[in-house]
Order: structure tokens, then C-alpha cells, then sequence
């Protein structure tokens, strides 16, 4: 293919490079298991970056069409690869199969069970850790058998990937996309990387525009900037106005004045980036005020979810709060989080066992939920918030899936990484891992991960994270709401309290984060408490269409606030004369 581009007329590169490309697909597609494609796409994926900068650099439409189209085949693969094959496996996966791979989760479950204890000596530990590995190798083997059972991925995968064209004509004309491609302008061979890009599609055309900042100088920038945030004092706004020039101001600028919301198609670090932060200069107001917000995996995913939209749910939402975790025992300031952070967390889980205390802001986060929406909506706290639960309902009845609980991720070993639930049934273990979300049904809804770090996990370079989120799309879930760092008790239940509010008035997924994000702004709270908080997927999915059903509408003409005034001053003159009243019939003292 390099070669090819150098020697050869354009026309004649190109074929070679489409071609070689092709090769490189077929190899992968012959893997067995889905870690074993991904890591081939990550091997091959600086032969993806070099072809579209080349093209990109080229400067013509025709270029930018087909250097799109080559990123797209690269992000969107294996995604679309795994919802497709999670769909035909109930139709053609064999019993047996069915039966061994329930029975080699139903034994980890019961080794784990052991780790999770923090009196097991260190003797068993290590002896436990050691069958867990093989069972979770012998586990991985069942699951490449029935993925082998079913049809080949090459029936299974999608006519094509997205190209501009269906973009534009699929945008509203309020819309933007935003697709990034991040890579090194230079090898450590001295050879051309590919650079780092920026796709911006209105209904009205695209633009191509070279970043300032490359993979080597934007990844250490991301870093230290989502650490300013913990700081909780504004620190994170002094550097803000630089990565937005390095990033968006040129391709924010020529959008049509009319485009209000963007839909972000991210790539490396991007993929941990919070974007609704970031503003144009000092003092300015944040993006979070000046558009809606959605990220996605990939141009073909935001496709096929926006034009695959479920029927209403009959019922509004299932939430499962606070949780009595596994090995009960003191918390961690509020947080909810098991284990500290990055790759040490679930080993040290597993190293020691699990100590986490209650969440008594995540039940009121849950009652407030079920208040807002109302319509059959379903609580579980406590105990009643079981693992066993979860794997038995039937979650399609539900419009939106929230979980307020502690999340562990184990960046070496991800499918490890989980959200924690009443250990309830005996055979369960509290764990609902991502081996075990990927089985739920969820068909096109909406889940909330009210959890720290829940939008982060294993990157894989141009796949993007392997995490809770990507198991919960796996498992057919159209749009995630969750948190790219630490998430306080209370600070969840803040912003939850309006995300619902403004859900029951019938708004999309984006425009009720946004809208909650807009209202802590306004009350004073820092960007840490409202910036991690990310739309992954279809944002303009709408879980109540109409709003709630009994929901205050304002008069025409007349603003719903003051409707809603007006009702609550006739309720209180109501009480306070059946106060007065009553204390006439009172005798006193």
C-alpha cells in the first residue's frame, strides 16, 4: 500500500491500498474471538491512519469522502460485528453450548464469591486466583465456539460502513457531527503518521481540518487537564481556551448559525475528553451552554441506532439503588467506586477482598428518578437490588435501565470490570460483569450508569474503550449516560434530580444532561460535578415522547413556571386554611 502510493498513479495506489486493507480484514475476520479481532485492528490501525492522512492531506472532496470512509471501517468493525452476532446467536447457538457457557459463569461466580471475602487467607487467595484465570480461559473458549456456531461474520456484517453522503443527508439542520482521527504526524521512524484531523458535516457539506495537536502532544495535555478537575476550584478553566483552539475553534466557527446540537465521533484520548468544558476564552460560558452533546463510537453506529428507534417502553424506568454489596463494610467518602482507580482497582478487590459502605444519596437519586417519571416505574434498593434480579427481568419493558451504585473497572483484565448489585440469589456474586451484560436484552433503550468511571475502560487504539458502556451497546442498548471520572454521592443525585425533571417534560437524552448540566451550573457547583457526565449514542433518542403522562403543561401563552406557581399558591392558601381551621377546634393550653 506505501509503496503503492509512492510509485504508482493515484487511481492505481488507491486500488492497491482498498485492496490491501480488504487482506488485512480477511486475516482479522479468521481470528477466533473478539480480543483476538480487536487486537489485530489495533496492530493494523497505523496502516489505517497513514492512508487517511494521505488523503486527507490531498485536499480534494473526493479524498475527504474516501479518507472518512477508510476511519469508519476501522472504528465501527467490531461493534457492528458483536451487535450483529449477539442477535443471530439465540437463533443458531446449540444447547449444549448454551448450557456449558451458564455453567462456567455459574462457577466463577462461585470463586469470585471467595475473593470477595476479606478474611480468606492469602494461601486460598492465590490458589483462587489462579482457578478463576482458567476459568475464565475455558469460559472464553465456550464463547468462541458459539460465536464459531453461528453465522460467519462475513454474513453477518453490514452492506458498508457510513460515508458522508448518508451523514449529511441524515443531520437535522441544527446538527453537526464531528469526527476526529488522532494519530502521530510522525513515526518513531521519522515517516509520515497520519496527523491528527477534524470532519466537520452540516447538511450543507464537510470540512477537513489539520489539528494543531498531534497524538504525542495531545494525549499528555488530556491527561493533566482532566486531573485540574478533581481539584474542585476552577482550576480546570486556565487551560480550556487552548485545548478548545487546538481542537474545535476552527471547526466550531464556520458551523450555520442555526446548529445547536453536536454529535462527536472522538478517537484516542478524545475518547476520555470532556468536551462540554471547554470554552473559547477566559471568563466565556462552557460548551455545555452552547450546545447539546452526544458522543458516539462511530458515524455507522449513529446511523443504524437513529434509524432503528424502539416503540415506546410501557414502562418509563427501572432503578436499582444502593445495593448491599458484596462484603459490606466501611465506604470511601461518598464516592462509588470500588478499589481506587485504574488498573489496580478490581486486583486489589480480588487482592483483599471488598469493603464499601451504603449510598444514601443513590436512593434518593433512585426515588427522585421514579418521582419525576412516574407511569409504572419500577425502585429496587437494597437488598431488592440483586444481581439475579437483573439477569431475570424482562428490561425491555423498560424505556430507561439507572443504576446508582459502585463500578469496578480492571483495565488488564476487562472483562472483570462490573457494576456491584446484591449478591442475591446464592449462586450470584454481586458482580454484573461485562461477560454477563452483553447477555441482557435490551433492545434499543436507554441505561444510566450512575457510577465512577463507568464511560471508562480498556483503550484500544482505534476500537475506542472497552468498557461498561460498550458491554451495555453489546447488549443492545441504544444510547448510556454515564461518567468519565470519580462520581461524589451527592453529586450524582444533584444532577440526576434535573436530568429526570427534564426528561418528564418529554426531552431527548442529550437535551435533559444538558439542561441538568445548565442547572448546576446556575447553582453554583463545579465543573467536576457536571462535566464527566457524557451522552454516549443516540442523544436524541426521546424515552418519554409527550413528556410524562400527568405532567403540568403550561397554558398557550402562559409560562409553566408561573402555571405551576399559580397551582402551588391555591395548595398552600388550601392548607393554610385547613390549618387555620383546624387550630379554632384545638383548645389550647
Amino acid at each position: 500500500m506505501r509503496v503503492s502510493w509512492e510509485a504508482l498513479p493515484r487511481d492505481r495506489a488507491l486500488a492497491d491500498a482498498r485492496s490491501a486493507l480488504g487482506i488485512m480484514e480477511s486475516i482479522r475476520d479468521h481470528q477466533r474471538g473478539e480480543a483476538s479481532r480487536a487486537g489485530l485492528s489495533a496492530l493494523w490501525s497505523q496502516d489505517y491512519y497513514w492512508l487517511s492522512g494521505r488523503l486527507l492531506a490531498s485536499g480534494d472532496a473526493a479524498s475527504r469522502d474516501e479518507a472518512f470512509g477508510v476511519m469508519e471501517r476501522l472504528r465501527a468493525r467490531t461493534l457492528v460485528e458483536a451487535l450483529e452476532a449477539a442477535r443471530a446467536a439465540p437463533r443458531s447457538t446449540p444447547s449444549p453450548l448454551l448450557d456449558s457457557d451458564a455453567a462456567a459463569l455459574e462457577e466463577i461466580a462461585r470463586v469470585q464469591r471467595r475473593l470477595l471475602d476479606p478474611a480468606l487467607s492469602a494461601a486460598d487467595r492465590a490458589v483462587a486466583l489462579r482457578r478463576l484465570r482458567e476459568l475464565e480461559l475455558a469460559e472464553t473458549e465456550v464463547r468462541n465456539q458459539i460465536a464459531a456456531a453461528g453465522p460467519a461474520l462475513a454474513d453477518l456484517r453490514q452492506p458498508g460502513f457510513a460515508v458522508l453522503p448518508q451523514v449529511r443527508q441524515a443531520l437535522a439542520a441544527d446538527e453537526a457531527l464531528l469526527s476526529f482521527q488522532i494519530a502521530p504526524d510522525e513515526t518513531l521512524f521519522g515517516d509520515f503518521g497520519g496527523g491528527s484531523w477534524l470532519l466537520v458535516s452540516t447538511r450543507g457539506g464537510t470540512r477537513a481540518i489539520r489539528l494543531r495537536r498531534d497524538r504525542v502532544a495531545l494525549r499528555p495535555a488530556v491527561a493533566l487537564w482532566n486531573g485540574l478537575f478533581e481539584r474542585r476550584d476552577g482550576a480546570e478553566a486556565r487551560p480550556a481556551p487552548s485545548l478548545y483552539h487546538d481542537l474545535l475553534a476552527d471547526g466550531l466557527a464556520g458551523l450555520p448559525p442555526a446548529v445547536r446540537r453536536l454529535v462527536i465521533v472522538p478517537d484516542d484520548a478524545l475518547h476520555l475528553f470532556p468536551f462540554a468544558a471547554l470554552c473559547a476564552a477566559a471568563g466565556d460560558p462552557p460548551l455545555a451552554l452552547r450546545y447539546e452533546i452526544s458522543v458516539v463510537p462511530s458515524a455507522t453506529l449513529w446511523l443504524r441506532w437513529r434509524s432503528q428507534r424502539p416503540p415506546a417502553a410501557a414502562e418509563p424506568l427501572l432503578a436499582l439503588a444502593d445495593p448491599v454489596v458484596p462484603g459490606g463494610g466501611a465506604g470511601d467518602e461518598g464516592g462509588r467506586e470500588a478499589g481506587g482507580q485504574g488498573a489496580g482497582e478490581r486486583i486489589a478487590l480480588f487482592a483483599g477482598g471488598i469493603r464499601l459502605g451504603a449510598l444514601p444519596f443513590a436512593r434518593r437519586e433512585g426515588e427522585t428518578a421514579v418521582r419525576h417519571l412516574d407511569g409504572g416505574s419500577v425502585l429496587r434498593v437494597g437488598g431488592e437490588a440483586s444481581e439475579g434480579f437483573v439477569k431475570q427481568a424482562d428490561l425491555s419493558r423498560f424505556g430507561i435501565l439507572h443504576f446508582a451504585t459502585h463500578a469496578v473497572l480492571d483495565d488488564q483484565h476487562p472483562e472483570r470490570s462490573g457494576v456491584l448489585l446484591t449478591p442475591a440469589p446464592a449462586s450470584e456474586d454481586g458482580l454484573l460483569q461485562l461477560r454477563e451484560i452483553v447477555r441482557l436484552r435490551l433492545d434499543g433503550r436507554v441505561v444510566v450508569l450512575s457510577s465512577c468511571r463507568s464511560a471508562s475502560g480498556q483503550m484500544v487504539r482505534g476500537e475506542g474503550v472497552m468498557g461498561l458502556a460498550r458491554a451495555f451497546f453489546e447488549a443492545g442498548a441504544h444510547t448510556v449516560v454515564a461518567s468519565l471520572w470519580p462520581l461524589r454521592d451527592d453529586d450524582g443525585a444533584a444532577l440526576f434530580d434535573r436530568f429526570y425533571a427534564h426528561l418528564a417534560r418529554g426531552r431527548s437524552v442529550a437535551a435533559a444532561l444538558g439542561a441538568a448540566q445548565r442547572d448546576r451550573i446556575a447553582a453554583g457547583a463545579p465543573a467536576y460535578a457536571w462535566a464527566g457526565l457524557v451522552v454516549l449514542g443516540d442523544g436524541d433518542l426521546v424515552p418519554l415522547p409527550g413528556g410524562r403522562k400527568g405532567f403540568d403543561r403550561a397554558l398557550p401563552g402562559f409560562p409553566g413556571w408561573a402555571w405551576a406557581g399559580g397551582v402551588g399558591v391555591i395548595l398552600l392558601l388550601v392548607i393554610l386554611g385547613g390549618l387555620a381551621a383546624r387550630r379554632a377546634r384545638t383548645p389550647s393550653r
